[in-house]
């Protein structure tokens, strides 16, 4: 028994007995290796997707004034939009526009009676501000000479001019000029009313105050009134009573 406890003794005594200790550091270590490593495949794989392609984040002042090619008026209430993003703004009256952009953005311009598909691209620049000038061309439509008649039809139009009495619209105008002398010689007889009679008296004051205070005028020297009296003796307009 003596020997048999030795030789286990002796075995046990032969193998190490190995204990590891973990200081706090190597754990934190040893956390973060597998997260460095994904991080770093993520960004790999971002810039291989994004390599050869210009991210732009820089905002600008975009502003211009949008006018017409052939005679360099103004074109007002034009509409602008971002074709990359649907936002963009309205003209002024005056055609001025101003709004804020990005580089690269595809800028459409639309009017009416003008072309559409009017396209400009803002340059890539580092610029705060950029402006511009925007030329329209009119388009123009030729359309078809169109006759309205008052007859859906052409047979309707036909049988309207044949039975056509152009007799009856003869005497209906010559009824309606008559209406109109007799409307005149009605009016010739009636009197005067109160508005007549007072400027009829304002005016015979007048009269009066003009040569108040001398003596009455001569026309017998008159060039204008022996004018007048002339031209009634050629006209035969004098009336002598």
């Amino acid at each position: 028994m003596k020997k048999i406890i030795a030789i286990s003794k002796k075995v046990k005594a032969g193998k190490p007995n190995i204990r590891l200790k973990f200081s706090p550091l190597i754990i934190i270590l040893w956390l973060c290796i597998p997260h460095f490593s994904y991080s770093q495949v993520n960004t790999t794989g971002k810039n291989a997707k994004t390599q050869g392609k210009k991210i732009h984040t820089q905002l600008m002042q975009f502003s211009g004034v949008v006018v017409d090619k052939r005679t360099l008026q103004p074109i007002p209430f034009t509409a602008i939009v971002i074709k990359t993003s649907n936002y963009g703004t309205v003209c002024d009256n005056k055609g001025y526009f101003s709004f804020v952009a990005q580089p690269l953005d595809t800028i459409e311009f639309a009017a009416v009676g003008y072309k559409m598909n009017t396209y400009l691209v803002i340059p890539d620049t580092t610029a705060d501000r950029y402006a511009l000038i925007h030329l329209m061309e009119r388009d123009t439509a030729a359309l078809k000479t169109v006759t309205v008649y008052p007859w859906p039809a052409k047979d309707e139009f036909k049988d309207a001019f044949l039975n056509l009495n152009l007799h009856d619209l003869n005497m209906e105008r010559a009824r309606r000029n008559l209406a109109l002398a007799q409307q005149k010689a009605n009016l010739t007889g009636i009197p005067m009313d109160g508005e007549a009679n007072y400027m009829y008296a304002m005016q015979e004051e007048n009269n009066k105050i003009y040569d108040a205070g001398q003596l009455p005028l001569m026309n017998i020297l008159n060039p204008f009134a022996w004018g007048k009296f002339i031209q009634a003796l050629q006209n035969g307009s004098l009336n002598i009573q």
